[in-house]
């Protein structure tokens, strides 16, 4: 028997299967599935008469009601694999039955997860996954070699320590399909930690402390964010998106570097030298713009440049002499090449740059810095390195 009393109104919506799933707390409702009456969509019970003594079945096709028990506060329902998730305060339940699309008489209530999502906003979906924002960390559910729906936290074991303080009511959690990046960012702070899918890294975004944004997703084309920026004298509406090829925010020119974790070989008491490094870019240049008699090279219509500082044993502030002199180690003329007239087709053959650099000094533990010259592109693709570990390499 369902108690009618106890019943709440949705706080969140979605549509499959043909038809809607309506998420309230401790309950979800399920439409009849949609054909050629869109009214069918407010009606959550079966078509047929459940007192009737001829015919009271429940059809595939009919809507309904499940109870959830202790959920709170439910904040989205998704659609994945073939039902749905529940994301409540309380854990992350699906609702449907693996390897069959769900209907009204065939259906299980899983639960996937005991860490819930901390509100609204906090959740979105990629393609095959979904995310979302628990206290403990960023969480991703996904199906798993062994076709169970598993949730695991994606920042435990790499950027939870630094993201801690970020996740709270109202973090947002955007997914760009073009790019398959997730982005969670928070509007107090004009912050956003970015996860690249193909790479499974995370970096980390500072926008002007001036300039304002909400997001406004468009799934073809990627984020399109509204902003407002605001000095002294007048304040500044526009659309701005995530490219730009000034590299300035809002006009303000940012920071903008990598930074590797320390590596110690798993063996923090040895001495480690680097024999060897290779960095490999992504070549931006396409044409030779002129000649700079001061700096005594060329220009380029799309200049990239890489400033690199090696750091050792640990020294985070270079207070311990512990740092290389930053150099810049992108070098697009990679042989030589007289121009005959400005602007020049910038062809050499390379798309690719490749930098072979050697790295002074030694230590227990080596970090890796590589930044981006203000106004200048970086594009790095990759870089190897070869160690010699007290005698042995």
């Amino acid at each position: 028997m369902i108690d009618i009393q106890a019943r709440k109104y949705p706080t969140c919506i979605c549509s499959a299967f043909g038809r809607l799933f309506y998420g309230a707390e401790g309950r979800v409702y399920f439409s009849q599935v949609f054909i050629d009456d869109i009214g069918v969509l407010g009606k959550c019970y079966q078509n047929n008469d459940p007192t009737s003594s001829e015919i009271s079945d429940v059809l595939d096709t009919d809507g309904g009601e499940i109870l959830i028990q202790n959920t709170g506060a439910v904040y989205d329902i998704i659609p994945f694999n073939t039902g749905v998730l529940v994301l409540a305060s309380r854990g992350i339940w699906f609702v449907g039955q693996q390897g069959i699309s769900f209907s009204a008489t065939d259906y299980a209530v899983q639960k996937i997860s005991d860490e819930g999502v901390v509100g609204y906003n906090s959740s979105t979906e990629s393609v095959g996954s979904v995310y979302y924002v628990a206290d403990s960390g960023i969480h991703r559910i996904a199906v798993n070699e062994n076709g169970q729906i598993k949730s695991d936290n994606l920042t435990e074991f790499s950027i939870n320590s630094v993201i801690q303080d970020f996740l709270v009511q109202g973090t947002t959690l955007m997914y760009n399909r073009k790019d398959r990046t997730l982005h969670v960012f928070d509007a107090g702070t004009n912050t956003e930690f970015v996860f690249e899918e193909r790479t499974q890294g995370w970096y980390k975004n500072q926008y002007s402390s001036g300039t304002h944004q909400s997001s406004v997703y468009d799934r073809d084309t990627g984020q399109v964010f509204l902003y407002y920026s605001t000095d002294d004298t007048e304040v500044t509406y526009g659309f701005s998106t995530k490219s730009s090829d000034v590299f300035e925010d809002y006009g303000v020119t940012y920071e903008s570097f990598i930074q590797s974790q320390p590596e110690t070989l798993g063996k923090f008491s040895h001495d480690k030298r680097v024999t060897s490094m290779k960095v490999m870019f992504q070549k931006t240049e396409e044409q030779i713009t002129g000649y700079d008699d001061e700096a005594a090279e060329y220009t380029y219509d799309s200049p990239s440049s890489c400033l690199f500082t090696a750091k050792w044993d640990f020294d985070g502030t270079g207070t311990g002499l512990r740092w290389t002199a930053q150099r810049d180690i992108y070098k697009p003329l990679q042989r030589k090449l007289i121009p005959e007239y400005y602007p020049f087709p910038f062809d050499t053959g390379e798309t690719i740059i490749s930098t072979k650099l050697g790295v002074r000094g030694y230590g227990k533990a080596i970090q890796f810095r590589f930044d981006a010259e203000p106004n200048k592109d970086m594009q790095i693709l990759g870089y190897t390195v070869e160690y010699r570990m007290r005698g042995k390499q």
